[in-house]
């Protein structure tokens, strides 16, 4: 599922668009693609839990990490890329196999039937 951006309004530093996760809900522990002007994202609500980060997984140079696997390695949540396998933390963004390797990562939320994006990357923010 590709959802659009939906609007040009911001709240403070949030890209603002209907609720992607939405339909997911009733398959927990699953990702959405959000496509914020030229931006592709991966979405992802784990046990309430909200996260986002780049849908592209370099290796296999592909947008897919929204289809990846949900999954704890060593205590940590990541998200497997359905091509390759690879792992990135869905806090960090950092490929466990590789933590030279990352993914950006960016602050999520949902307001009532919206979900708000800070499309700055904070897995680099200091």
């Amino acid at each position: 599922i590709i959802i659009s951006l939906l609007t040009e309004r911001f709240e403070g530093k949030y890209n603002q668009l209907d609720n992607p996760l939405q339909d997911n809900r009733q398959q927990p522990n699953t990702g959405v693609a959000a496509l914020l002007n030229i931006q592709k994202i991966a979405l992802f609500d784990v046990r309430g839990q909200l996260y986002a980060i780049d849908n592209y997984a370099a290796i296999s140079k592909a947008n897919v990490l929204s289809s990846g696997i949900i999954s704890s390695i060593k205590g940590e949540l990541c998200v497997a890329a359905p091509i390759y396998k690879q792992h990135f933390s869905l806090l960090t963004g950092q490929r466990l196999e590789d933590p030279a390797i990352a993914v950006s990562t960016y602050a999520f939320r949902l307001n009532n039937d919206s979900a708000e994006i800070n499309i700055q990357d904070i897995s680099n923010a200091a």
